[in-house]
């Protein structure tokens, strides 16, 4: 399906390679990343002019083939606004590919490493927002019987505009020829997201994917995984047998309740551990409402400075900014009512000062009738302003 031009004065040209009716133009430019399981392009759909996104999977056993076409149709069915939108599966020459939506974000696991790495904070409620929105997508999906089971910072993706989207559900089952969420010897990466029943060969189910919600809530409230270690063995060993520092230790400001709900999903006898993510949706409802309050009360004290100082494009931000996180938000409303008396009034002023100078150019021009017209419309408009 790739076909390449030799360039006699350069290296080679790659040209376009079709999946069904998608064209990726280039595998060079086009990708937009790989991994265990395979390597995802940009791709163009001519039926709806649109790009979108294909994932093409890595290898063509029968047995991959066959738990593609059904964790496929069970993915192309999930419809939430916090679950990748997946548009289309089939196969080419073999090989499997899925067609999804092309998000336009970060996953957290580039969030959490520049966090790490480069030192760029995320604020609390930004995080508690994002992990409330990956448990209603989770919560969502295992209400219609579907587990993801390789929920994990990579497959989280935040968009620009802050929403959320879980992806890769079932890719876990379709690469996994026992049916397990795949692991190697020596690689840390593969393991750390496991509950510890997987261990000793239980599938997984609802539970292994909150214990790796968890897991993942965990480590962007801290900044550190709560079982990581240096091999395979002490993270397995962490992971079934250690129980992890409190959050408060490393990230004092989370919330005791928060604290609270996440350590009991990382219990590790799955009986015991929680199996719907909808308690954890209304149990964050209340943490979520106090922080955007708190914050809505910072960003409202900053309208006063810009009001006065004139900026009211960025005043009116602020507010707007305040009353989505704090509809309620009596400050932010008196505000607003001022700025808006204040753009009226500038208006009404520049309205009569442009029929003042109007009025001059009539005089110049010896059109008295006219010019007394425009100064008299701009005293009447001088007038309503007092």
């Amino acid at each position: 399906q790739q076909r390449v031009r030799r360039n006699r004065n350069g290296p080679r040209q790659s040209m376009s390679r079709r999946f069904g009716r998608y064209v990726i133009r280039d595998e060079t430019t086009d990708e937009l990343g790989r991994g265990a399981f395979g390597r995802v392009y940009r791709a163009f759909d001519p039926n709806v002019n649109r790009y979108v996104a294909i994932k093409v999977l890595s290898g063509s056993d029968p047995d991959i083939l066959v738990r593609f076409q059904d964790e496929s149709r069970t993915a192309v069915q999930l419809k939430h606004e916090n679950i990748v939108k997946v548009y289309d599966f089939d196969l080419q020459d073999g090989i499997p590919y899925l067609v999804m939506e092309l998000l336009d974000g970060e996953t957290l696991e580039t969030i959490i490493k520049a966090q790490k790495v480069a030192g760029l904070p995320i604020q609390l409620l930004d995080k508690v927002e994002i992990m409330f929105q990956v448990a209603k997508g989770l919560q969502y999906a295992h209400s219609e019987n579907v587990v993801h089971r390789d929920i994990k910072p990579g497959n989280i993706m935040v968009l620009l505009n802050g929403t959320v989207k879980v992806m890769d559900f079932g890719i876990a089952r379709v690469m996994d020829k026992d049916g397990t969420r795949r692991t190697r010897q020596g690689d840390v990466a593969a393991i750390l997201y496991t509950a510890p029943e997987q261990f000793s060969g239980q599938d997984a189910d609802k539970r292994t994917d909150i214990f790796a919600y968890a897991d993942v809530y965990y480590e962007l409230l801290t900044g550190e995984h709560p079982f990581f270690g240096s091999d395979f063995a002490t993270v397995m060993y962490r992971i079934a047998a250690n129980e992890p520092r409190p959050i408060r230790e490393k990230a004092p400001e989370c919330p005791a309740a928060l604290e609270s709900m996440i350590h009991r999903l990382l219990v590790k006898d799955p009986e015991i551990r929680p199996d719907r993510l909808d308690e954890v949706v209304l149990e964050t409802q209340p943490v979520l409402h106090r922080l955007r309050r708190e914050r809505a009360a910072v960003v409202a004290a900053e309208v006063e400075p810009l009001f006065n100082a004139g900026d009211l494009n960025r005043a009116q931000i602020a507010i707007r900014q305040v009353l989505h996180l704090d509809p309620l938000n009596q400050v932010a409303d008196r505000w607003r009512e001022q700025i808006q008396r204040e753009r009226e009034r500038k208006a009404v002023r520049a309205r009569a000062e442009a029929l003042v100078r109007k009025g001059h150019e009539h005089l110049v021009a010896r059109r008295f009738k006219d010019a007394l017209q425009s100064f008299e419309s701009a005293l009447k408009l001088d007038q309503t302003q007092r």
